[in-house]
């Protein structure tokens, strides 16, 4: 770098502080406006420079990028005169005011002599200590952090407010005699908040949580290690401290109270209120119990109702309904909703007609509602009706001869006749069904239209909305949607111990069927020379044999079908090897193929709405990116083929699209199996993962270059410009040699003229 050969001449005109628009009152703004001039051989310039600017603690300057500060500016010259604002590209250091002494350095990029440095450096006197006001280290004495500290946006220590506390626009904080207000100026306690509190964690006291709301498995769980153990237990509500608590499967459940179901693990709807209520409830399902204690030693019994203070105690049974308020065996109200009784203990007096809102006795015209806006309350005209429970046949308008025993039993009847719902919730949608008959909590829930079904058990017949179905035990024929089915058994399946269809005389046992006696009637086998009593190949212990003594007979064992042989396939509609559907000795079953090798293995298409494959993030571990993975891609051969005759796959005019999978297993071998007979395949689907990698490894290189191109245009146009600049300088020369030719053409002319 060269000092400054050409004739410039430096004046520093104004260096101050001022305030511009958008500072407010009392902030110091972070720069410094400065103002020069610039003339060359006495000329003054005009046009535009790159100038650098930098600040020293000596006189002796140097480069720019060795300075305590520096930033380069293209700067506007008009008539010698330009200004400029140090530190509007590059911020000034806050730090700058420890220096005892500063000197600005001034470098301007000449378009043919280069940098040219104005010299001497100038002086600076107080100008940084007056930007020392916006970083003031201390208040009064005190370190500023010990009152706001604000590091990118955080508050960083304690907030002292006044007595009018902190205002922000509408809204308000406020300490007020020790206590915050938000959004109130009045707060009366330690904390209050006027408006909504949002929180998407868990409320905490004292690191306990007392709020959680669970969207993902529906549950609601308010007060002190309320369902704290819960794992997979959904549509639970737990309010009070230790309700719930070691509830870790249980689904539908609501305990309100001090420990209400405290002990629950896996029962299942749940109705707990009062504190320790249900409380050693562990395996019981569909009890609901209300008050202090009440069922509070249950453990496994289900479908009870105790109400009162302490009500069924000590009670373990199924199905029993106490209404008490003492521990006693006897309460004052006992029943047994299973032998469909109920016990009064004590003097049961009625003197006169009985009418109110929970009992009403019409002999007029032969009805009877018994509890809280029982039927009629719609002004029914049905006669012959008996409706006992809160809201029994609450609807019902001219539906006769009825009888719904239980809270909202025939809740919704209203043209619906000769039916018997007993249970709470029995027959709940019934509106026009006749000759229903449902018995046990929600027995025949959802049947509306549906005529001469039987539905005995919880549940049962719950979704039912078909015609003249026979439906026995827990949860029988639950989701069964059709009309003319019989079943009987103890879990919600389709698949129940007696299944029948009354239109087609037809049923069917899912188990074994054993009789002492005889068995009468026909059975469609084809073959039945092995079918016999025990002196041949089946009795009553064995599986049924069909087949001869050989070994090669069909053993059908419950819901096993097999060959005696174990090693020998079961072919099923076999045709020929291409077109079979079959079982070998491994396990395997083949589709259009006489030997699979594994667990299901298709010779052809496979039509389906939907495929999944198991992704959950619980389930894996040692999880990591695929690297390099556009290398990996590259490497691999998309191709289209025929399979050959050996492949054993059925022909297709179309061409088939793939890859090679020993090429694959060169570069990606958790993509390959191998089978028995060493023929590879490819898990097509994991493609996807690399493919993903590999798009963003890509998009990285894209962006990289249109960065690069972004540079060079940046560039191209400073080029420009500096031309630009270059020849307005020449067009300057050459107006100033003209000038002094004429002049000097003009000299001659008047000496010659003397």
């Amino acid at each position: 770098m060269k000092k400054s050969t050409l004739k410039f001449r430096f004046i520093l005109m104004v260096c101050f502080l001022q305030l511009t628009s958008g500072i407010s009152m009392g902030q110091v703004p972070q720069y410094i406006s400065y103002q020069g001039k610039i003339m060359e051989d006495g000329i003054a310039f005009s046009g535009s420079r790159t100038v650098t600017f930098s600040l020293w603690a000596t006189d002796s300057g140097g480069e720019p990028s060795a300075a305590l500060w520096n930033e380069t500016q293209t700067v506007e010259i008009v008539d010698g005169i330009y200004n400029v604002q140090l530190g509007d590209d590059t911020s000034l250091p806050t730090d700058l005011h420890t220096n005892d002494e500063l000197y600005l350095q001034v470098d301007i990029l000449h378009p043919t002599q280069g940098i040219q440095r104005l010299e001497p450096l100038m002086p600076f006197s107080s100008t940084m200590y007056a930007l020392k006001a916006a970083n003031s280290d201390s208040l009064d004495g005190l370190d500023s952090h010990d009152f706001v500290g604000i590091n990118g946006g955080t508050m960083t220590g304690p907030l002292n407010l006044s007595a009018n506390g902190l205002f922000a626009g509408t809204d308000q904080l406020v300490l007020n005699s020790g206590n915050v207000g938000i959004g109130t100026a009045v707060p009366a306690h330690t904390l209050d908040v006027e408006g909504d509190i949002n929180t998407s964690g868990v409320l905490m006291m004292d690191n306990t949580p007392i709020f959680v709301i669970d969207d993902i498995n529906v549950n609601t769980f308010i007060g002190p290690y309320t369902g704290v153990a819960n794992t997979t237990g959904i549509d639970n509500t737990f309010i009070g401290i230790d309700s719930g608590r070691r509830n870790n499967e249980g689904d539908s459940n609501t305990f309100i109270g001090k420990k209400a179901g405290e002990w629950n693990a896996t029962g299942n709807s749940n109705t707990f209120v009062g504190a320790q209520a249900g409380e050693r409830n562990a395996l019981g399902h569909g009890n609901t119990f209300i008050g202090k204690e009440a069922g509070h030693q249950n453990e496994t019994g289900s479908n009870n109702v105790f109400i009162g203070s302490r009500a069924g105690y000590s009670e373990q049974g199924s199905n029993k309904l106490y209404i008490d308020n003492s521990g006693g065996i006897s309460p004052l109200i006992y029943g047994d909703f299973e032998d469909r009784f109920v016990r009064i203990a004590g003097n049961f007096t009625v003197s006169g007609n009985i009418s109110s809102p929970s009992i009403r006795l019409k002999n007029d015209d032969g009805n009877v509602f018994i509890g809280y806006d029982a039927a009629g309350v719609w002004g029914s005209t049905g006669t012959w009706n008996t409706f006992v429970g809160d809201f029994a046949g609450h609807l019902n308008e001219d539906g006769s001869y009825n009888t719904f025993i239980g809270k909202d039993a025939g809740y919704s009847n209203t043209t619906g006749y000769l039916n018997t719902f007993i249970g709470l919730g029995a027959g709940y949608l019934n509106t026009g069904g006749i000759g229903n008959t449902a018995i046990g909590l929600d027995a025949g829930h959802n049947n509306e239209t549906g005529h001469h079904n039987t539905f005995i058990g919880r549940a049962a017949g719950y979704y039912s909305t078909g015609r003249n179905n026979v439906f026995m035990g827990y949860e029988a024929g639950r989701s069964e949607m059709g009309s003319n089915k019989l079943y009987i058994t103890n879990i919600d399946t389709t698949e129940p111990l007696i299944y029948g269809e009354f239109d087609n005389s037809f049923i069917r046992i899912n188990g074994d069927f054993e009789a002492t006696g005889e068995i009468k009637g026909y059975a469609k086998i084809t073959d039945t020379t092995n079918i016999s009593d025990s002196t041949n190949f089946i009795d009553r212990v064995a599986p049924l044999q069909i087949g001869d003594s050989g070994g090669t007979q069909l053993l059908i064992d419950g819901n096993q079908i097999e060959q005696a042989n174990q090693s020998t396939s079961v072919f099923i509609n076999y045709k020929s090897s291409s077109d079979v559907v079959l079982v070998n000795g491994g396990g395997n079953v083949g589709v259009g193929t006489s030997g699979p090798s594994y667990k299901l293995d298709v010779n052809g298409n496979i039509r389906c709405s939907n495929l999944t494959q198991t992704s959950d993030q619980r389930l894996k571990t040692n999880v990591h990116e695929i690297s390099n993975a556009l290398d990996k891609i590259k490497d691999i051969r998309g191709v289209t083929f025929d399979w050959n005759e050996k492949s054993g796959f059925k022909t297709s005019p179309k061409k088939q699209i793939g890859v090679v999978a020993q090429e694959v297993e060169a570069i990606l071998p958790e993509l390959v199996s191998t089978d028995k007979d060493g023929y590879k395949s490819v898990e097509y689907t994991k493609l996807t993962a690399v493919l993903i990698e590999a798009v963003k490894e890509q998009q990285i290189t894209i962006n990289k270059l249109n960065a690069k191109i972004d540079n060079l245009e940046t560039n191209k146009m400073v080029e420009i410009d500096t031309l630009k600049g270059q020849f307005h300088q020449l067009q300057i020369m050459m107006k100033n040699m003209v000038t002094q030719n004429l002049d000097q053409k003009k000299e001659k002319l008047l000496l010659s003229m003397e």
